[in-house]
């Protein structure tokens, strides 16, 4: 408690110093921050499932907008000894409200829903009718998405790709399909003039290997009529995802890297003029018997509470500014909240470590000589 009063009371003599410091750690923090927390956002809303035995699962595409009429039955007739549905996934925009955003829509069979697992919190789930109907006019969304975030809920109004939809449901899971569903037929309607391949996943009773999936592909294109790519299994998939979301992720933070540098640089030419101002108050202490690891803890409280304020004030920039100018949310996990905190720390650390190293070099005898204060 000593020790933090003796920081607050260093630091009410200089306010207008530690208010440009804080401003100027805030700006050089803000991008890494937004970068995060954008990331962490892409992470809770990609379209991935959740399957027990993921190796049983195969997933191949096919390169039309739906399957209906008689390609739907041949497929049906190919994969009969099969657990399969049908999905489909495009990444568009959504009006709610006068407000634009960006989310993931998907299609969704039947099938799919009893092949990946989640859980409805509130509305309900579609209808058989619905499922099976192009004109339907309901979608479900999740919890997590950016809709929800906003307020949306059950019975608002979505506009989608120029339709209009009515939420009828609100789950939960964060590896299923898309933030927004509709019933599969629906997506052909929706999608207009652009190509968008549809899904087909199949269950088995047991991991694919080469022969199985070639010898799947072959009745599917012949029996079924498709002409399905891409054959991989779901285990595969999730592979490939993750290394697609963690190259992006390498992009964005190399991005924000960047903007932190040149941003804290300017923190640094502010910090040399904090340290000179310094240098003759920690010196004398210095010189009069304080030892440097009490200077370097009050020096380290003190910079604490100064990036504690900056990231106060980038909290209330991601939130109320740039979550308004920009069409998607910002979401903090736990890994993310632990980068930006050791962030935090480590530019604390530094600032009180140059402190007491500048101040450590002026001597009592020097500081009391007129020509040190330039007079």
């Amino acid at each position: 408690m000593f020790l933090l009063k003796s920081a607050l009371g260093h630091m009410k003599y200089q306010v207008k110093i530690q208010v440009i410091l804080v401003l100027a750690i805030a700006a050089g923090l803000l991008c890494p921050i937004y970068v995060l927390g954008h990331i962490s956002a892409l992470y809770s809303d990609i379209g991935q499932f959740a399957y027990d035995a993921p190796e049983n699962v195969l997933i191949v595409s096919d390169s039309r907008k739906v399957i209906k009429d008689y390609t739907a039955e041949n497929t049906a007739r190919a994969l009969s000894d099969y657990e399969y549905g049908y999905e489909c996934l495009r990444q568009t925009t959504i009006d709610w409200q006068g407000t634009t955003l960006i989310s993931t829509v998907g299609g969704a069979t039947a099938e799919i829903f009893r092949l990946s697992p989640y859980t409805l919190e509130a509305g309900r789930l579609f209808t058989d009718q619905e499922l099976e109907d192009a004109g339907t006019n309901v979608c479900m969304v999740k919890t997590t998405s950016d809709f929800a975030a906003r307020g949306g809920g059950i019975g608002d109004k979505l506009r989608i790709l120029g339709h209009e939809f009515e939420v009828v449901g609100m789950f939960d899971s964060t590896r299923i399909l898309a933030s927004v569903i509709v019933p599969y037929p629906v997506m052909g309607e929706i999608s207009g003039e652009n190509a968008m391949q549809h899904r087909l996943v199949i269950a088995a009773s047991e991991p694919w290997n080469e022969d199985g999936v070639e010898l799947m592909v072959t009745r599917l294109n012949r029996i079924g009529g498709l002409s399905v790519s891409d054959p991989m299994t779901a285990l595969e998939e999730d592979e490939q995802i993750n290394a697609s979301i963690r190259a992006s992720l390498s992009g964005w933070l190399i991005i924000g890297g960047i903007v932190m540098i040149f941003a804290l640089l300017s923190v640094g030419l502010i910090l040399m003029g904090c340290i000179m101002n310094e240098q003759y108050s920690y010196g004398i202490r210095r010189s009069a018997g304080a030892g440097k690891w009490r200077l370097f803890l009050e020096a380290l409280v003190q910079n604490l509470i100064l990036v504690a304020a900056a990231l106060v004030i980038d909290a209330g920039i991601t939130a109320g500014v740039l979550g308004k100018v920009f069409p998607f949310s910002l979401e903090y996990n736990a890994a993310v909240l632990a980068v930006i905190g050791t962030g935090g720390v480590i530019i604390a650390l530094i600032f009180s470590g140059l402190t007491v190293a500048a101040a450590g070099r002026r001597q009592i005898c020097s500081l009391l000589e007129a020509r040190a204060y330039g007079l």
